[in-house]
């Protein structure tokens, strides 16, 4: 059971034609955070569609969601995370036309993964 419209297949066919390549994660996500779709780079991740992304550990990765915000706001969100093993740029686009959706993903600045 779910509680969102589902997507047409051409959007899951437009996302992974343009995202099945990236090097990193990407993910398709509704606002409830089931994921709707993944790159292979993200389901090596086990962040794989159907799946609620918030539930995935660790859950301190969760505490800086900006997905809400970008669907509120219906403009892309962007912020830096900063550990000891990584530096990363992440990411929340929303879904032009589909406003209980976005992209979610992240890019190394850094030459570590």
């Amino acid at each position: 059971m779910t509680n969102h419209p589902a997507l047409p297949a051409e959007v899951i066919r437009a996302f992974h034609l343009m995202w099945d390549k990236f090097p990193g994660p990407v993910t398709l996500v509704h606002r409830s955070r089931l994921v709707m779709a993944a790159n292979p780079v993200a389901v090596s991740l086990d962040r794989e569609p159907g799946v609620k992304c918030s539930q995935l550990p660790p859950a301190s990765a969760h505490a800086g969601c900006l997905g809400n915000k970008t669907l509120d706001e219906g403009r892309a969100q962007l912020k830096l995370a900063v550990t000891p093993e990584y530096q990363r740029m992440v990411y929340w686009v929303p879904i032009e036309g589909y406003p209980e959706y976005f992209l979610h993903f992240s890019t190394a600045l850094s030459d570590q993964a």
